[in-house]
Parts: C-alpha cells; structure tokens; sequence
C-alpha cells in the first residue's frame, strides 16, 4: 500500500509528497529540525482552516495543536527507513486525524512537558494528552491497509514516541 491510497487526502499527489521527502530525508534532532518538519508537513496541508473549524487568527486566540506532538512525529519521521513511510508521517502529521483548531495551548504544551520529563510538578492532566495521541495514531492505522507500509509507520511512530521522553515511553 503506498500513501496514495491512504484515505487522507491532501493538496499534493503523491508523487509530490515523494519529492520533497527525498529532498529532505531527515530532519535534525533540534528546535530548527522540528521547525522544518513542521515546515514540510504544513507544505502538504496548505489548507485554510474554516469558520467550521473556528479560525485559527491569532487574534481569536487560536493555534494549530498536534494531538500526536510534532517533535513525536519528526523523530517518526527519521526512525522510517523507506521514503514512503517517511511520506505517510509526514502526510499524517497536519492531516485533520493530527492536527485541529485549540486555544488551549498551554496546557497542551505542559502535558507535552511532562510527559517529555516524565515529572508533573503542576500536576497537569496527562490522560487527555494521552489518549489524543493515542487516538490520532489509531485513525492512522485505521485508514492504512495490512501490510509493511502500515507495520513500518507504525513502529516510526512508536519509536518517535519512545525517543521523546520518559513520559511517552
């Protein structure tokens, strides 16, 4: 199964997609490395979040939250050992199964802390957190067919998980 025949539909075809994973096959394991991840993953997702999605202006208090972490998805990203792998995270990564409208940032951003730490000191609510990430990697293996593909983003992702912190291990 390739990333074409993912139900995930973008604003690139696929072979698009192929081409800019082969011109960045790897992103650094750093702030400018997440940044560009998140670059190329919002490259494919060009899209304008709707009134239905409540505007994500900044004067509306909104931001784009990845319920599976960008920096999770960037290191899954580098852990895929085939270009089309590297393609289905990185298709996954700002689809709408990933990405949504939130103006709770900062509470998502301590959940992520902790769970980066493995230590709570504001006794944030990881479960929440937990469960959107859980829930995001189930809707991908849910639109993927059986098969290596599948089997291959999905110990990318776990990998990305388990190099991100004690607490997503």
């Amino acid at each position: 199964m390739t990333t074409r025949s993912m139900k995930l539909s973008c604003n690139k075809t696929y072979d698009e997609i192929l081409d800019i994973v082969r011109e960045t096959p790897m992103v650094s394991e750093d702030s400018a490395g997440w940044a560009k991840f998140r670059e190329l993953s919002e490259k494919i997702w060009p899209r304008k979040w709707s009134a239905d999605d409540k505007s994500l202006l900044a004067e509306d208090g909104y931001v784009k939250a990845h319920k599976t972490p960008n920096v999770v998805n960037a290191r899954a990203y580098n852990a895929a050992k085939t270009v089309a792998a590297k393609a289905a995270i990185l298709k996954f990564a700002f689809s709408r199964i990933n990405a949504w409208p939130s103006s709770h940032n900062d509470d998502h951003s301590a959940a992520e802390r902790a769970l980066k730490t493995g230590r709570n000191p504001h006794s944030v609510d990881l479960n929440p957190k937990k469960g959107s990430i859980k829930t995001s990697i189930i809707k991908l293996m849910n639109e993927m067919e059986p098969g290596p593909l599948k089997d291959e983003v999905l110990s990318s992702l776990l990998t990305g998980l388990k190099n991100s912190g004690e607490g997503y291990a």
